[in-house]
């Protein structure tokens, strides 16, 4: 919505169209919501350019995602979407649930990956608790497949190609017990 209006008009104050789209879209939740971006938006900016992804499986990897997105971050943005759904019914309801949807895949992203920090730290030995974290991530991401909160073939072709695949190495290191 931003880059469309930017496209008509390149001087456009970002910020007003931003809270011309967050009031229009969530009415009465606008507030929580628009808090709710803006810390997202705080936090990304707080990483000042450093890479957030995980690109090889390695410890590194690991903490930097999970430094990145704390849980009182999460925690605070899940508070911030319960506000926003209590204000509202309807369209804009289905909006804020919408948003809850994404932010539970990241929240279920991060406890896998929290939950694999110890085991990245030990050299890589089992841990079933890493693994039901990794399976229901990926259970959360097949209900979501027909949906628009995920863009799920992104997801899956990640999941599926990056060097390394957590929920496989997992599933590999249990079949060894």
């Amino acid at each position: 919505y931003l880059i469309a209006r930017l496209l008509w008009d390149p001087a456009a104050d970002t910020r007003a169209i931003q809270s011309d789209w967050i009031q229009s879209g969530f009415g009465k939740a606008a507030p929580a919501v628009a808090r709710y971006f803006q810390r997202w938006e705080e936090a990304w900016k707080a990483q000042a350019g450093r890479t957030v992804a995980m690109e090889s499986g390695k410890l590194t990897d690991y903490r930097r995602v999970a430094e990145a997105w704390p849980p009182a971050l999460r925690q605070a943005c899940r508070r911030d979407l319960e506000e926003a759904a209590a204000a509202v019914q309807g369209r804009e309801r289905e909006r804020v649930e919408f948003l809850k949807q994404g932010l539970r895949y990241l929240e279920l992203t991060l406890i896998a990956v929290e939950k694999t920090i110890p085991l990245v730290e030990a050299g890589g030995e089992f841990d079933a608790d890493a693994l039901a974290a990794w399976e229901e991530r990926d259970r959360y991401v097949e209900n979501l497949k027909q949906g628009f909160a995920l863009a799920y073939l992104w997801v899956r072709y990640n999941d599926q190609n990056r060097p390394f695949v957590p929920l496989e190495r997992l599933r590999a290191l249990s079949k060894k017990m």
